[in-house]
C-alpha cells in the first residue's frame, strides 16, 4: 500500500509501513510537528479487487515522527477529534475505511 499527500509539490507515492484501524506510519523525508492535519490518500498496490475501490481519502493527525517517517492517527467524521475539520472535506468514514483495509488484507 502507498499514500500519497500533498505538500506543495507534485504528489509521490509514500511507502505505507504499519497501517491500523487507528492510524499509519510513512516511510517519507517530510516531517510535520505532532497536531498537524493532512488528508491522505491511500492507494492499493495489489491486485484489483471486485467491487472493492482502490483508493480512499481519509483525514490525519500526526502523532509522531521518527527516523524514516511520520506516524498518523485517521480522523474520522463524528468523532470529537473530528470537531473543528472542515466539514466539507471530510474524507471517508470510519465504515468506507474498515471496507478498505478489509479488501487489502483479504488480497495478501
Amino acid at each position: 500500500m502507498e499514500a500519497y499527500y500533498w505538500n506543495g509539490s507534485a504528489p509521490a507515492p509514500h511507502r505505507v509501513r504499519d497501517i491500523s484501524t487507528a492510524g499509519a506510519y510513512l516511510v517519507t523525508e517530510d516531517r510535520w510537528h505532532p497536531g498537524t492535519g493532512l488528508m491522505l490518500t491511500l492507494q492499493r498496490t495489489d491486485e484489483y479487487i471486485d467491487g472493492q475501490p482502490d483508493s480512499i481519502t481519509l483525514q490525519s493527525k500526526v502523532v509522531r515522527w521518527g527516523i524514516d517517517g511520520v506516524g498518523f492517527v485517521f480522523v474520522f467524521p463524528g468523532t470529537t477529534e473530528f470537531l473543528g475539520w472542515d466539514t466539507y472535506v471530510h474524507g471517508a468514514d470510519r465504515k468506507m475505511f474498515d471496507s478498505f483495509v478489509r479488501g487489502n488484507r483479504a488480497n495478501r
